[in-house]
Protein backbone atom coordinates (compact mmCIF):
# COMPACT_ATOMS: atom_id res chain seq x y z
CA UNK A 1 0.00 0.00 0.00
CA UNK A 2 1.27 3.48 -0.89
CA UNK A 3 1.44 5.70 2.23
CA UNK A 4 -0.47 8.99 2.06
CA UNK A 5 -0.32 12.02 4.34
CA UNK A 6 -2.85 14.49 5.69
CA UNK A 7 -1.16 17.67 4.40
CA UNK A 8 -0.72 17.64 0.61
CA UNK A 9 2.10 19.53 -1.04
CA UNK A 10 0.56 22.17 -3.27
CA UNK A 11 0.80 21.86 -7.02
CA UNK A 12 2.03 24.69 -9.20
CA UNK A 13 -0.71 26.83 -10.71
CA UNK A 14 0.06 29.72 -13.04
CA UNK A 15 -2.61 31.86 -14.65
CA UNK A 16 -5.25 29.19 -13.93
CA UNK A 17 -3.12 26.51 -15.58
CA UNK A 18 -2.16 23.56 -13.38
CA UNK A 19 1.47 22.72 -14.18
CA UNK A 20 1.98 20.16 -11.41
CA UNK A 21 -0.52 18.34 -9.21
CA UNK A 22 -0.92 18.30 -5.44
CA UNK A 23 1.20 15.59 -3.82
CA UNK A 24 -0.06 13.34 -1.04
CA UNK A 25 2.89 10.99 -0.85
CA UNK A 26 6.66 11.00 -1.27
CA UNK A 27 8.01 10.99 -4.80
CA UNK A 28 9.50 7.51 -4.73
CA UNK A 29 6.18 5.99 -3.66
CA UNK A 30 4.07 7.91 -6.19
CA UNK A 31 2.68 6.15 -9.24
CA UNK A 32 2.89 9.17 -11.55
CA UNK A 33 5.42 11.80 -12.55
CA UNK A 34 4.88 15.28 -11.15
CA UNK A 35 7.55 17.55 -12.59
CA UNK A 36 8.01 19.97 -15.48
CA UNK A 37 11.09 20.81 -17.53
CA UNK A 38 12.26 24.39 -18.06
CA UNK A 39 14.58 25.20 -20.96
CA UNK A 40 17.12 27.94 -20.31
CA UNK A 41 17.26 30.77 -22.85
CA UNK A 42 19.42 33.89 -22.71
CA UNK A 43 19.13 37.61 -23.44
CA UNK A 44 22.57 37.57 -25.10
CA UNK A 45 25.66 35.42 -25.47
CA UNK A 46 27.39 37.45 -22.76
CA UNK A 47 27.26 36.16 -19.21
CA UNK A 48 26.90 32.72 -17.70
CA UNK A 49 26.20 30.57 -20.72
CA UNK A 50 27.75 27.13 -21.21
CA UNK A 51 30.61 27.53 -23.70
CA UNK A 52 29.76 24.27 -25.45
CA UNK A 53 26.24 25.55 -26.19
CA UNK A 54 27.06 29.11 -27.31
CA UNK A 55 27.05 28.19 -30.99
CA UNK A 56 23.41 27.15 -30.62
CA UNK A 57 22.23 30.39 -28.98
CA UNK A 58 20.07 32.60 -31.20
CA UNK A 59 17.65 35.37 -30.27
CA UNK A 60 15.54 34.84 -27.13
CA UNK A 61 12.37 34.54 -29.23
CA UNK A 62 13.89 32.03 -31.65
CA UNK A 63 15.25 29.96 -28.78
CA UNK A 64 11.90 30.09 -26.99
CA UNK A 65 10.07 28.82 -30.07
CA UNK A 66 12.66 26.05 -30.47
CA UNK A 67 12.16 25.08 -26.82
CA UNK A 68 8.40 24.86 -27.32
CA UNK A 69 8.88 22.74 -30.43
CA UNK A 70 11.19 20.53 -28.37
CA UNK A 71 8.36 19.99 -25.84
CA UNK A 72 9.78 22.05 -22.99
CA UNK A 73 7.10 22.78 -20.38
CA UNK A 74 8.52 26.13 -19.29
CA UNK A 75 11.23 28.66 -20.09
CA UNK A 76 13.94 29.97 -17.79
CA UNK A 77 15.01 33.32 -19.22
CA UNK A 78 18.35 34.68 -18.00
CA UNK A 79 18.74 38.42 -18.50
CA UNK A 80 22.18 40.03 -18.41
CA UNK A 81 21.82 43.63 -17.25
CA UNK A 82 25.53 44.28 -16.70
CA UNK A 83 26.90 45.54 -20.03
CA UNK A 84 24.29 47.99 -21.27
CA UNK A 85 24.58 51.69 -22.07
CA UNK A 86 20.95 52.75 -21.84
CA UNK A 87 19.24 50.88 -19.02
CA UNK A 88 15.73 52.18 -19.62
CA UNK A 89 15.88 51.33 -23.31
CA UNK A 90 17.11 47.86 -22.43
CA UNK A 91 14.33 47.33 -19.90
CA UNK A 92 11.69 48.38 -22.41
CA UNK A 93 13.18 46.00 -24.96
CA UNK A 94 12.97 43.15 -22.45
CA UNK A 95 9.28 43.87 -21.89
CA UNK A 96 8.69 43.61 -25.63
CA UNK A 97 10.77 40.42 -25.94
CA UNK A 98 9.04 38.66 -23.05
CA UNK A 99 5.58 39.72 -24.20
CA UNK A 100 6.33 38.39 -27.68
CA UNK A 101 7.67 35.11 -26.27
CA UNK A 102 4.49 34.62 -24.26
CA UNK A 103 2.35 35.44 -27.28
CA UNK A 104 4.24 33.02 -29.54
CA UNK A 105 4.76 30.10 -27.14
CA UNK A 106 2.18 30.40 -24.33
CA UNK A 107 4.83 28.89 -22.04
CA UNK A 108 5.35 30.01 -18.42
CA UNK A 109 8.55 32.04 -17.98
CA UNK A 110 10.99 32.12 -15.09
CA UNK A 111 12.96 35.38 -14.98
CA UNK A 112 16.53 35.32 -13.68
CA UNK A 113 19.00 38.20 -13.75
CA UNK A 114 22.75 38.07 -14.25
CA UNK A 115 23.35 41.38 -12.56
CA UNK A 116 24.12 43.40 -9.46
CA UNK A 117 21.56 43.76 -6.69
CA UNK A 118 20.52 47.20 -7.98
CA UNK A 119 20.02 46.01 -11.53
CA UNK A 120 18.16 42.91 -10.35
CA UNK A 121 15.70 45.12 -8.51
CA UNK A 122 15.29 47.35 -11.56
CA UNK A 123 14.49 44.50 -13.94
CA UNK A 124 12.05 42.82 -11.54
CA UNK A 125 10.16 46.02 -10.77
CA UNK A 126 10.03 47.05 -14.42
CA UNK A 127 8.78 43.70 -15.70
CA UNK A 128 6.31 43.34 -12.84
CA UNK A 129 4.66 46.57 -13.98
CA UNK A 130 4.90 46.21 -17.75
CA UNK A 131 4.27 42.52 -18.49
CA UNK A 132 0.61 41.65 -18.12
CA UNK A 133 0.92 37.87 -17.99
CA UNK A 134 2.10 36.30 -14.72
CA UNK A 135 5.87 35.82 -14.54
CA UNK A 136 7.96 33.80 -12.09
CA UNK A 137 10.77 35.88 -10.59
CA UNK A 138 13.79 33.90 -9.40
CA UNK A 139 16.51 34.94 -6.98
CA UNK A 140 14.40 36.26 -4.11
CA UNK A 141 16.72 35.90 -1.13
CA UNK A 142 17.22 37.01 2.45
CA UNK A 143 19.32 39.91 1.20
CA UNK A 144 16.71 41.40 -1.15
CA UNK A 145 13.20 40.22 -0.27
CA UNK A 146 12.36 43.34 1.76
CA UNK A 147 12.93 45.55 -1.29
CA UNK A 148 11.21 43.30 -3.83
CA UNK A 149 8.18 41.72 -2.14
CA UNK A 150 6.18 44.93 -1.48
CA UNK A 151 6.11 45.60 -5.24
CA UNK A 152 4.74 42.14 -6.04
CA UNK A 153 2.05 41.66 -3.39
CA UNK A 154 -0.77 43.13 -5.47
CA UNK A 155 0.28 41.49 -8.74
CA UNK A 156 -0.30 38.01 -10.17
CA UNK A 157 3.42 37.27 -10.45
CA UNK A 158 5.06 34.36 -8.62
CA UNK A 159 8.44 34.25 -6.91
CA UNK A 160 11.18 31.70 -6.34
CA UNK A 161 12.62 32.03 -2.84
CA UNK A 162 16.22 30.81 -2.63
CA UNK A 163 18.10 29.72 0.48
CA UNK A 164 21.52 28.00 0.79
CA UNK A 165 20.75 24.26 1.26
CA UNK A 166 19.29 24.52 4.76
CA UNK A 167 15.73 23.50 5.62
CA UNK A 168 15.57 25.89 8.59
CA UNK A 169 16.61 28.86 6.44
CA UNK A 170 14.05 27.82 3.82
CA UNK A 171 11.28 27.79 6.40
CA UNK A 172 12.43 31.09 7.91
CA UNK A 173 12.49 32.95 4.59
CA UNK A 174 9.05 31.63 3.63
CA UNK A 175 7.65 32.87 6.93
CA UNK A 176 9.27 36.30 6.53
CA UNK A 177 7.84 36.66 3.03
CA UNK A 178 4.40 35.49 4.16
CA UNK A 179 4.42 37.94 7.06
CA UNK A 180 4.91 40.80 4.59
CA UNK A 181 1.53 39.91 3.08
CA UNK A 182 2.68 37.81 0.11
CA UNK A 183 0.63 34.67 -0.44
CA UNK A 184 2.56 31.42 -0.18
CA UNK A 185 0.32 30.12 -2.98
CA UNK A 186 2.58 32.17 -5.27
CA UNK A 187 5.89 31.00 -3.84
CA UNK A 188 8.20 28.29 -5.20
CA UNK A 189 11.00 26.95 -3.02
CA UNK A 190 14.57 26.97 -4.34
CA UNK A 191 16.70 25.19 -1.72
CA UNK A 192 19.73 25.64 -4.03
CA UNK A 193 20.93 22.93 -6.37
CA UNK A 194 24.38 21.39 -6.63
CA UNK A 195 25.97 19.49 -9.48
CA UNK A 196 27.19 15.92 -9.60
CA UNK A 197 30.43 15.79 -7.63
CA UNK A 198 29.83 19.17 -5.98
CA UNK A 199 27.48 18.44 -3.09
CA UNK A 200 24.70 16.78 -5.05
CA UNK A 201 23.89 14.27 -2.31
CA UNK A 202 23.43 17.00 0.29
CA UNK A 203 21.37 19.18 -2.06
CA UNK A 204 18.88 16.49 -3.03
CA UNK A 205 18.58 15.24 0.56
CA UNK A 206 17.37 18.71 1.58
CA UNK A 207 14.53 18.37 -0.93
CA UNK A 208 13.57 15.05 0.62
CA UNK A 209 13.57 16.60 4.10
CA UNK A 210 11.42 19.51 2.94
CA UNK A 211 8.92 17.15 1.30
CA UNK A 212 8.69 14.95 4.38
CA UNK A 213 8.20 17.92 6.71
CA UNK A 214 5.53 19.35 4.40
CA UNK A 215 3.58 16.10 4.18
CA UNK A 216 3.68 15.87 7.95
CA UNK A 217 1.90 19.18 8.40
CA UNK A 218 4.35 22.05 7.89
CA UNK A 219 2.31 24.51 5.81
CA UNK A 220 5.29 26.84 5.32
CA UNK A 221 7.03 24.11 3.32
CA UNK A 222 4.19 22.36 1.43
CA UNK A 223 5.03 24.25 -1.76
CA UNK A 224 6.46 23.38 -5.19
CA UNK A 225 10.24 23.00 -5.38
CA UNK A 226 12.54 24.05 -8.20
CA UNK A 227 16.06 22.82 -8.91
CA UNK A 228 18.09 25.24 -11.02
CA UNK A 229 20.25 22.42 -12.32
CA UNK A 230 21.52 24.09 -15.48
CA UNK A 231 23.36 26.93 -13.80
CA UNK A 232 25.06 24.59 -11.34
CA UNK A 233 26.04 21.87 -13.80
CA UNK A 234 27.88 24.21 -16.14
CA UNK A 235 29.96 25.69 -13.34
CA UNK A 236 31.66 22.32 -12.88
CA UNK A 237 35.08 22.03 -14.50
CA UNK A 238 34.07 18.66 -15.92
CA UNK A 239 31.52 20.41 -18.16
CA UNK A 240 33.88 23.20 -19.27
CA UNK A 241 37.35 21.76 -19.76
CA UNK A 242 38.88 19.39 -22.30
CA UNK A 243 41.73 18.75 -19.87
CA UNK A 244 40.57 15.30 -18.78
CA UNK A 245 41.73 11.77 -19.64
CA UNK A 246 40.34 10.29 -22.83
CA UNK A 247 38.43 7.75 -20.75
CA UNK A 248 36.20 10.60 -19.51
CA UNK A 249 34.80 10.98 -23.03
CA UNK A 250 34.54 14.07 -25.20
CA UNK A 251 33.44 17.32 -23.60
CA UNK A 252 30.01 17.59 -25.24
CA UNK A 253 28.93 14.09 -24.26
CA UNK A 254 30.39 14.45 -20.77
CA UNK A 255 28.59 17.74 -20.15
CA UNK A 256 25.28 16.28 -21.32
CA UNK A 257 25.71 13.25 -19.05
CA UNK A 258 26.61 15.57 -16.14
CA UNK A 259 23.38 17.50 -16.65
CA UNK A 260 21.26 14.37 -17.02
CA UNK A 261 22.77 12.75 -13.92
CA UNK A 262 22.30 15.86 -11.80
CA UNK A 263 18.73 16.49 -12.94
CA UNK A 264 17.77 12.82 -12.51
CA UNK A 265 18.78 12.96 -8.85
CA UNK A 266 16.65 16.03 -8.20
CA UNK A 267 13.66 14.59 -10.04
CA UNK A 268 13.94 11.43 -7.95
CA UNK A 269 14.14 13.52 -4.77
CA UNK A 270 10.92 15.32 -5.69
CA UNK A 271 11.79 18.54 -7.53
CA UNK A 272 8.72 19.83 -9.35
CA UNK A 273 10.60 22.10 -11.77
CA UNK A 274 14.02 21.34 -13.22
CA UNK A 275 15.94 23.81 -15.38
CA UNK A 276 18.06 22.43 -18.21
CA UNK A 277 20.47 24.13 -20.61
CA UNK A 278 20.97 21.45 -23.24
CA UNK A 279 17.90 20.82 -25.45
CA UNK A 280 19.00 17.18 -25.68
CA UNK A 281 18.31 16.86 -21.95
CA UNK A 282 14.71 17.93 -22.54
CA UNK A 283 14.39 15.32 -25.28
CA UNK A 284 15.84 12.62 -23.04
CA UNK A 285 13.61 13.27 -20.03
CA UNK A 286 10.50 13.52 -22.16
CA UNK A 287 11.32 10.18 -23.74
CA UNK A 288 12.26 8.37 -20.53
CA UNK A 289 9.72 9.79 -18.08
CA UNK A 290 6.77 11.17 -20.03
CA UNK A 291 6.37 9.04 -23.15
CA UNK A 292 5.03 6.04 -21.25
Amino acid sequence: MIPTYDTPIKGLNLNNKQLTEDEKTLTFTSQKQNFVLAQEIYSSKDGVIPEILKDKINTPLADAISAKNNNADMLSYKINVEKIENKQKFLNEQTDIISKIIEETMLPIIISTLSTTENKLDIILHLAKTVQSPLIFAGIEEANYKEIIPHLIDTKHLIIARTPIDINLTKELNILIRDMGFSLDRLIIDPTAAALGYGLDYAYSIIERIKFAALNGDTTLNLPIISMCAEEVYRAKETKSEDFPESWGNLKDRALIWELSTASAFISAGANIVTLANPKSIEYFNKVFKEQ
